[in-house]
């Protein structure tokens, strides 16, 4: 008799698992999940919490949960203490308690509103990882609307993935005890930096490129973004002279000027007054270990 041999394909032995908060996105979500139900690896479990909605987006995430055993439906209840980007983050940590028995080897945040431009994107991340044992967090190239098209995001960054679609392997999101809540946002930055404190690696695949549906900057308006990002930045422990060249960097992006110098000045106001910061002192000099290492680099380059 013959004997046949067993040829395992990568997307057999892959595994993950996904995580999203989802408020009021009816209009997006749908989209979202048809997008992971087109990939070519599906996710061993996907929770999908309802952080309160109140527009439909619950009977979207039930309907689907119904059809698809990996779905899994959540819904929590906003609390006054936990407004904002914190009731995300106590939403996707709350998620990632239903998986924490679930075997996989990588855990990705996905927000509402994304969609793939390819059917192997997770397969293609995957392949990244396995290729790279000290990769922690990776994610593909993000693309928001602009003028009616779809371009890619002026300050997306080779070293930095974006909150949005933050993909971990799974040891590395476990030394970092998921995420830290933070009512300005900015918990994907603090993130990247206890990963690469931990000796982790933050690359994104600028090759795989996502589509980002709602810019959150645009419904929240100019000038309380331009006060979030002030606030952020600070809590979070960037350097001074950093966020100064940041804002400068951005001094055009619309509407011209007046996010930027919002940013800065809410920045600069609340160093003045010495407000306590979210993060550790550790957590601040590793971040302004790399911002000055990244303003070296700046200057060398500007002198060539």
């Amino acid at each position: 008799m013959g004997s046949s041999i067993l040829v395992l394909k990568k997307e057999d032995i892959y595994s993950y698992a996904l995580i999203t908060s989802a408020y009021n996105e009816k209009d997006y979500l749908p989209s979202t999940i048809e997008a992971v139900l087109g990939q070519r690896v599906l996710p061993q479990k996907w929770v999908i919490v309802s952080d309160g909605s109140t527009d439909g987006t619950d009977a979207i995430i039930n309907e689907y949960a119904t059809r698809h055993s990996f779905i899994r439906y959540l819904r929590i209840q906003k609390e006054y203490r936990k407004v904002g980007f914190a009731s995300k983050v106590y939403a996707l940590n709350e998620a990632s308690r239903y998986i924490s028995e679930t075997s996989y080897e990588f855990i990705g945040n996905l927000d509402a509103d994304i969609t793939f431009e390819s059917s192997e994107y997770f397969l293609k991340l995957m392949d990244r990882f396995d290729a790279d044992p000290k990769l922690g967090i990776s994610g593909g190239s993000v693309f928001e609307p602009m003028n009616g098209k779809f371009k890619e995001r002026a300050f997306n960054n080779l070293n930095s993935v974006a909150g949005a679609i933050q993909f971990f392997r799974r040891k590395c999101f476990e030394e970092l005890g998921g995420f830290q809540p933070i009512d300005t946002g900015g918990e994907d930055t603090i993130a990247e930096i206890c990963a690469r404190a931990k000796g982790w690696k933050v690359i994104t695949a600028s090759e795989l490129i996502v589509y980002h549906h709602k810019k959150g900057n645009v419904a929240r308006g100019s000038i309380r973004e331009g006060i979030r990002q002030g606030k952020m930045d600070y809590l979070v422990g960037t350097h001074p002279l950093f966020e100064l060249l940041k804002c400068a960097h951005r001094i055009m992006e619309k509407p011209y000027f007046v996010k930027a110098i919002i940013r800065g000045m809410t920045f600069f106001t609340l160093v003045t007054t010495g407000r306590e910061r979210f993060v550790t002192k550790d957590i601040m000099e590793q971040l302004r270990k790399e911002q000055k290492s990244r303003m070296r680099r700046f200057f060398c380059c500007s002198k060539q």
